[in-house]
């Protein structure tokens, strides 16, 4: 049985393409997606950048059964970044929803259990886009290596990804409305071998789940992580959201550093 969200969409569909089918015209069908009402998810993989960024990084773009979608609030690439990147909410006109889930119909998604297309010639520090949709058949996956870098006689579901990433960007432009999270997956990392000359003094410990809670190697490349939420997600929030990536917190002596990645409704946390 459908959501009401998606009940509503429906409707907004039919208006925006002219009332339902006509000679030759059919409405996209939305799909109920995963349990957190999500459809579809666009995002950068891998690529030279720094692990602060690929561990806080989120999609480019969550779309919502309801026409909501979910964005980074600004780049990230100055340093030092945030404890937690901000995301930002927008909302999606109904025919603009009918553009996305024909390009949907376009790349075949449904029919894709996983496919990449990562045969590009290798582009020094490009990443892979990622594509995710969600029906009732679960998850369709689509990559695509160095997206842009394409030359002729390239797939023509290039193009398509192309056409549907710049049909998301233009509708959502301007900074949007903040969109809070309801969990997070946090990072510890020891701040003593990190060699930081712009740390910040942020305090005391300000989360409950604590050092001693978890199993932090001393090399400077691992990370413990743990997952909060309700009241700990809050706190978190509300400490970290003032932070940045060198602010570093104090327990029993020692200086830690935290970094969150905020999760979204269907993601998975550490």
């Amino acid at each position: 049985m459908r959501s009401l969200g998606v009940m509503i969409l429906t409707a907004l569909l039919v208006a925006a393409c002219g009332g339902g089918d006509t000679a030759g015209e059919t409405t996209p069908t939305v799909p109920d997606g995963t349990p957190g009402g999500v459809i579809l998810e666009i995002s950068d993989e891998g690529g030279f950048v720094p692990i602060e960024f690929n561990l806080q990084r989120v999609p480019r773009f969550t779309v919502f059964g309801d026409g909501t979608v979910i964005t980074p609030s600004r780049e990230q690439f100055a340093f030092p970044g945030p404890a937690v990147p901000p995301l930002a909410q927008h909302q999606l006109e109904g025919s603009t929803v009918a553009n996305v889930l024909a390009f949907v119909d376009d790349l075949d998604l449904a029919a894709i259990d996983v496919l990449d297309l990562n045969n590009a010639p290798n582009v020094a520090d490009a990443s892979t886009t990622v594509v995710k949709y969600y029906d009732e058949a679960g998850e369709h996956r689509l990559s695509v290596y160095a997206l842009g870098f394409d030359g002729p006689g390239a797939d023509t579901r290039f193009a398509i990804l192309e056409s549907m990433i710049a049909t998301l960007t233009d509708a959502t432009p301007g900074p949007g409305d903040d969109y809070r999270p309801e969990r997070l997956a946090v990072f510890v990392q020891e701040a003593d071998s990190l060699g930081l000359e712009q740390s910040k003094d942020g305090g005391a410990w300000p989360l409950r789940t604590t050092p001693d809670d978890l199993p932090i190697a001393d090399d400077v490349h691992s990370l413990a992580c743990f997952t909060v939420e309700g009241e700990e997600a809050e706190a978190a929030l509300s400490a970290l959201g003032v932070a940045d990536s060198v602010t570093t917190w104090d327990f029993e002596g020692i200086e830690y550093r935290l970094l969150a990645r905020p999760l979204l409704p269907h993601q998975d946390g550490c």
